[in-house]
């Protein structure tokens, strides 16, 4: 054999025994399983780094920061944010929340429970809540997990761009590329094909100023059993400076005192309605809560007490509760308590009064201003105390 007649030979081979090209994969079913993923995760530990790019007018502005973010429902969460300027914790065990500013060594301790805020109904085409709530854990939770639970609606603006590996902690990540189109926005999005995780997520926001570029990557992750329950515990450091409470920087809507109570209509479980706007005159107050909660649990005793106490009074006691009305029925039924649960299963009241943590308590004045807005377990003279002011003009 010639050697050219070898070489065509070794080369036609060498096509013939090279493996095709894989095929793209279905879009659509890869975001509807990325989809599901997301909303049945019920334990996850993720630890981002991400990356901003601002280009206005011409001037160029960037930022780094770090996100850890672990939850196990229904009710422990932890989360970290740290940047050049700040760092911030809050952490809860669903009985206790530890709200904590490492870098001024200072710390709060609550008796509460925070809410869940992961409801697909409430969140725009990017899978972002629609209300902005200024609550910087939501927005973590948001931006690593919620968004991606509605992605499976995007497939028609979908498209596959490649296959690629990415590094993620000690472990490789073999991934497809998936970019969205939005219009105003595109994403691009490497998900993970063995677990149905984006490990990184590009976003181009473009006006006639400049863009605004998003880079979230992943650096650790964990799932199910592997996420640690001692990430649901703190304990200060002992020359922290223990606070009465601590409002993280940006964090707006944390109290309605001297606003004028949100109007609302529920139906209580017992199928009573009830109009917030028709008990004008009366002092109202007003109990978040949920059987899963501890704190709640321990208050309910004393919120039945103050409704048994002013019953066919100028006060009325009501309770708000979102886990649907057999639940919470159910519940009062058993413990032998005297309440008027109002039936909040859409979350309607909840986001219009903005909780974001139970057990919450308002009590309302004749007027129909909030004079108080506690958060976590308070003492039934405390309670008591504030209703009999407010009987009495104060």
């Amino acid at each position: 054999m010639t050697n050219a007649k070898w070489w065509l030979s070794f080369l036609f081979a060498g096509v013939a025994a090279a493996a095709p090209p894989a095929a793209p994969p279905d879009v659509a079913a890869l975001l509807e399983e990325l989809g599901k993923r997301y909303s049945t995760l019920d334990a996850y530990y993720f630890d981002a780094v991400r990356k901003d790019e601002l280009v206005k007018n011409g001037a160029l502005g960037a930022a780094e920061s770090n996100l850890t973010l672990a939850v196990k429902k229904p009710a422990k969460l932890h989360f970290r944010y740290r940047n050049a300027a700040v760092e911030t914790l809050l952490v809860t065990n669903g009985e206790t929340t530890w709200r904590a500013l490492p870098s001024e060594k200072r710390w709060a301790q609550e008796t509460l429970a925070l809410l869940d805020d992961e409801d697909d109904e409430d969140k725009n085409d990017e899978g972002k809540s629609k209300d902005q709530p200024g609550d910087p854990a939501a927005t973590a939770a948001s931006s690593l997990v919620g968004r991606y639970a509605v992605f499976g609606k995007l497939a028609a603006r979908a498209k596959w761009i490649k296959s690629q590996t990415l590094k993620v902690g000690d472990a490789k990540a073999d991934c497809e590329v998936v970019e969205i189109d939005l219009g105003k926005s595109k994403h691009t999005v490497w998900i993970d094909r063995e677990r149905y995780l984006v490990v990184q997520h590009e976003e181009k926001v473009t006006n006639a100023d400049g863009y605004l570029k998003m880079q979230l990557r992943l650096r650790k992750f964990a799932l199910r059993d592997q996420v640690e329950d001692s990430l649901f515990a703190f304990n200060a450091p002992e020359k922290w400076k223990k606070e009465e409470s601590i409002v993280f920087p940006n964090e707006q809507g944390r109290s309605l005192e001297g606003r004028a109570a949100p109007a609302f209509r529920l139906s209580t479980v017992e199928g009573e309605n009830v109009d917030l706007a028709e008990l004008r005159g009366k002092v109202v107050l007003i109990n978040f809560w949920a059987t899963w909660c501890p704190p709640c649990r321990a208050e309910l005793p004393d919120i039945s007490k103050l409704h048994q106490k002013y019953a066919g009074s100028d006060t009325v006691i009501l309770t708000v509760n979102n886990e649907g009305g057999a639940i919470a029925k159910n519940y009062v039924k058993d413990k032998k308590l005297s309440l008027a649960v109002l039936n909040d299963t859409k979350r309607q009241v909840s986001k219009l009064y903005g909780i974001r943590a139970i057990p919450t308590v308002l009590v309302v004045d004749k007027k129909g201003v909030v004079r108080h807005h506690w958060t976590g377990q308070r003492p039934v003279d405390v309670l008591t105390k504030a209703i009999e002011q407010l009987r009495n003009g104060g």
